[in-house]
């Protein structure tokens, strides 16, 4: 038995490995790709929001179709991980890095309803992870994480975004349809 188990405490399994896996290849590239740029701090900050979006599909795919249905599981908790773990390297390479952890320029450049909201989601996206591990049934704070997750990013990429980036807000847009869709389906099939 695992000292997990042992401890009453929930295991990552190959879901976890795969997660694990897909983080590290993910930063990896999005930390060495912008060696070539001529803005390391801003391109390296853009690059781990774009890593982040993708490593969230599969978190809020999983999401909505298993929010109120049954546990959310453990390919959830570790996709929704290794997606926070890519979003507080993006925010340390954003306001730790590019305003060196000066909150007035942040809110200064950002405004406050988009620096507020990055922090708002860090923290209740903290959290959700820390929940979850934890074994605590949290879906009012999943479901809140999650929405302000998939609000910000949808804006910040489809609406506000700057070639390339719509296409990560778009790739996580249609897994969004993809989870709703699939949600219905399954309610109409059942009713």
């Amino acid at each position: 038995m695992s000292a997990a188990a042992s401890a009453g405490l929930p295991r990552a399994g190959a879901s976890g490995s795969l997660a694990l896996l897909a983080f590290a290849v993910s930063m990896a590239a999005a930390l060495l790709g912008p060696l070539a740029s001529d803005d390391l701090i801003y391109n390296r900050t853009r690059f781990t929001i774009w890593a982040t979006l993708l490593l969230a599909i599969p978190a809020v795919v999983r999401f909505i179709l298993g929010i109120g249905r049954m546990p959310l599981g453990r390919a959830w908790r570790a996709w929704w991980t290794a997606a926070l773990g890519g979003y507080l390297i993006h925010l340390w390479y954003g306001f730790g890095v590019m305003f060196a952890g000066d909150l007035a320029a942040t809110f200064e450049a950002q405004g406050t309803v988009v620096a507020a909201g990055n922090f708002l989601l860090a923290a209740l996206w903290l959290a959700s992870v820390a929940f979850a591990w934890s074994g605590r049934r949290a879906a009012w704070l999943h479901s809140i994480a999650t929405l302000l997750f998939c609000v910000s990013a949808v804006t910040s990429t489809l609406v506000f975004g700057r070639p390339p980036s719509p296409w990560f807000g778009a790739a996580l847009a249609m897994g969004i349809a993809a989870a709703v869709v699939g949600r219905f389906w399954a309610w109409a099939r059942d009713h």
